[in-house]
Order: structure tokens, then sequence, then C-alpha cells
């Protein structure tokens, strides 16, 4: 049971502390923003990383984005797809068409890239309109409805070749039904070509009825398993490079059964193929790369500034310190005080910085990679407890060691 004098005793400490708080509130500021700043952007630049992960990878979840993009040089039989389709690791695939072509545009001759329309793997999402149903519809890039007047009813004449001279699709006129996005593409970029300037300028889709070839130019793969695996990581990439060295056997394997045959060369690609994938990762592991160091030159100004700031205060408060001992309090109740000054900050500071940290900073850093990947639709930045833990229990050792410093001399 405490007595009445060291009740007294305790009531007397507390009002000191606040009026040494009162006193000293430009101090107490000081460590707080600089404990926020720490929080904010440990936490956040911590957190971005995993957050431009998780959000590219819901969308390549809604649309079923391939793990493995198969393609030979002379085309791909409905035999050789039932042969793939049936590979241990294949959870489904869609099989198609796409060739490059010209577009007349507004009197302008694009370039175009022109797939036949996904069944499973690599949904499209919707902008505006629908997806094609019928012969002579297609499906545009939302580019295009961007940079363009065209607008749903409209016609789009195709030519396929330098001189149109091979027509791989059955009509040269398609209406516009529909404009929107595929996975294959997260920014502006559509890649290169063989025809014109050497660059894609849009995409369009067709039904797969539209395509005159007899062989297919591409197989897209889901693979079994996947679903736990975080993307851009060695668990994923491990997995896709052990199904790609079976698959390359399995058609290794068929271009020896079938070697009466004119040969065929095959080409069995992954996610690291697709340009926009890779340059999203490496954008997002080089956020990751900064998290790591930059933070550390707040924590460590955190510290300086709580050291100079406890430092003057007991130098200043030493003679006070010296009554106060006098009179019966031990250097633990004593310094205990100055404990609870920088706890006090670290936590208002911590709180501060967790809230800008784990949903502005994220934010504001996505937003500006935004423009360059402006058609991914999701920019999910959930709380991450790990990297909040994380950031308070560093604030909280940077200024709790800074006051023991700061104490040892005059009261430990």
């Amino acid at each position: 049971m405490v007595s009445e004098k060291e009740a007294r005793m305790k009531t007397a400490l507390l009002k000191e502390f606040f009026r040494t708080l009162r006193l000293t509130i430009n101090r107490f500021f000081a460590i707080a923003i600089m404990v926020g700043l720490g929080v904010a952007f440990f936490a956040g630049l911590r957190a971005t990383q995993p957050d431009m992960e998780l959000s590219v990878n819901r969308w390549y979840e809604e649309s079923n984005f391939y793990d493995l993009w198969i393609k030979s040089d002379r085309g791909i039989t409905n035999e050789e797809v039932n042969e793939i389709k049936e590979q241990k690791d294949v959870l489904q695939t869609d099989e198609g068409y796409s060739d490059q072509m010209y577009a007349l545009i507004e009197d302008n001759r694009s370039v175009t890239r022109v797939y036949s329309m996904p069944s499973n793997v690599n949904q499209l999402k919707i902008k505006e309109g629908r997806l094609p149903k019928t012969s002579q519809e297609c499906f545009a890039d939302s580019k295009l409805m961007e940079q363009s007047d065209l607008k749903i009813g409209d016609w789009v004449e195709f030519e396929t070749g330098e001189n149109a001279l091979k027509q791989s699709i059955k009509n040269q006129k398609y209406k516009i039904v529909g404009f929107g996005d595929t996975p294959l593409y997260l920014t502006a970029d559509r890649g290169s070509s063989t025809i014109g300037n050497g660059k894609v300028d849009y995409f369009f889709f067709l039904p797969k009825e539209e395509f005159s070839s007899p062989v297919m130019t591409d197989v897209y793969v889901q693979l079994k398993g996947l679903d736990k695996e975080a993307i851009y990581q060695s668990g994923y990439d491990d997995k896709i490079k052990a199904s790609a060295t079976e698959m390359k056997k399995m058609l290794k394997e068929m271009k020896l059964q079938t070697s009466g045959e004119e040969e065929k060369n095959w080409y069995v690609l992954s996610r690291k193929e697709n340009a926009s994938y890779v340059e999203y990762g490496s954008d997002a592991e080089r956020i990751g790369a900064i998290g790591k160091v930059f933070p550390i030159i707040f924590f460590l100004v955190a510290a300086l500034v709580a050291l100079t700031t406890m430092t003057r205060m007991v130098e200043e408060e030493r003679n006070q310190i010296g009554t106060l001992k006098a009179i019966g309090y031990s250097s633990f109740s004593i310094s205990a005080k100055y404990f609870w000054y920088a706890l006090l900050a670290s936590g208002l500071g911590s709180l501060l910085g967790l809230l800008a940290g784990q949903k502005v900073l994220p934010t504001i850093i996505m937003s500006a990679y935004k423009t360059l990947y402006q058609y991914l639709p999701h920019m999910l930045t959930p709380v991450s407890i790990w990297f909040a833990l994380c950031a308070v229990l560093a604030a909280i050792a940077c200024t709790t060691l800074a006051t023991a410093v700061a104490c040892y001399k005059e009261l430990l």
C-alpha cells in the first residue's frame, strides 16, 4: 500500500513533469516531428513496394494473366495445343492468334497489333461499350479512345503487311463496340513491330473466327499451385522456371516425333518477356531499396535531436535534480521523468508518422507512377502491421537510448 508521503512525492513529480513539458514544448515537438518523419518514411517506403506488387497482382488475378506464353515460328495446331493442355502443371490455356497490321485511323496509317478475343487467360477490362459478339466487331485500345475522336459505332479499316499482300483476317473493316485494357500492357508502350516505324501504336481484339490462318500463333498458359506465391519473389520465379523447363522438354519430344515434317522452333516465354511486367517490378524494387536506407537518416537525426534536447534539459535542471535527491527522490524516479518525456514525444511522432506513412506516402508514390503505368486499374494501400511495429520500435529505441545517454552522468 502506498503511503501518504509517497503519494505526495509522486504527485509533485508528475506536476513537475507537466511543467517541464509546458516550458519545453518546442523541444518536445522537435523530437516528435523527427520521429514522425522517420516512422513515416520507414513505414511508408517499406510498405510501398509490397503495395505496388499487391496492386498489380490484383489486376493479374482478376484478368487471369498468363504464367507461360508459348509460340512457334510455324504456328501451333490443335493437336499441339491438346498436348500442352495435358501437362500436369497446366491449369488452363488460351490459344489464339495475333498479327501486326496497319489501321486507317483518322486519315493516318497507324501500326496496330490485332489479337483474337481471349476465352480464359488475359481477360479484358471494359472501359466503355462491350465485347464483340459477332463478326466484323472489334474491341479497341482505351489509348485509342484517349488519343483520337473515334467512338463506339465507328469503323476501322485494317491492312496486313507492308503492301497488304497477306491478309490474315477475313474482313478489312470492323466496327468498334468497346474500348478497354488488357493485362499485357501496363504502360502506353505497345511494343515493337516489323512494319511501319517499328513501334506499335494501338491494339485491337477480334473474334477468333475472323482469323483466316489454319494454325494459331500463341498459347497462353496458367499454371497450377501459384495462387499463394507472391509475384516478383523467388518462390514464384522458381516454380515458373521449373514448369518452363518441363514444357520445353515436352515440346522437344513432340518435335522429335514429327521429324518428318518441316522443322518447327518452339519458344516458351514467361512474364519476364513482358516489358510492362519487368519494368513495373524493377520500379517497385527501387522503391524498396530506397526504403531500406532513406529512413535511417531521419531516425539518426531524431536520435541526435533527442540526445541534444535531453542533455540540455538535464544540464539546465541540475540544481533541481540535486534538490530532488536531497529530499528523498531516487535517481530512477527522477530519470523516469525524462524517459516519459521522450516516450511521449516518440508516441505522438509515431502516431502521426504512421498515419502519413502507411496511407499518404504510398498513395503519393503510386500516384506518381500512375502517370507511367496508367493502365493499371488498382492502387491498393493496406495497413502493414509488421512495418508499423518495426517503425515504432525503431523510433522508441532511438529516443530511449538517447535519453539514457543524456541521463547517465547525472542520474544513472
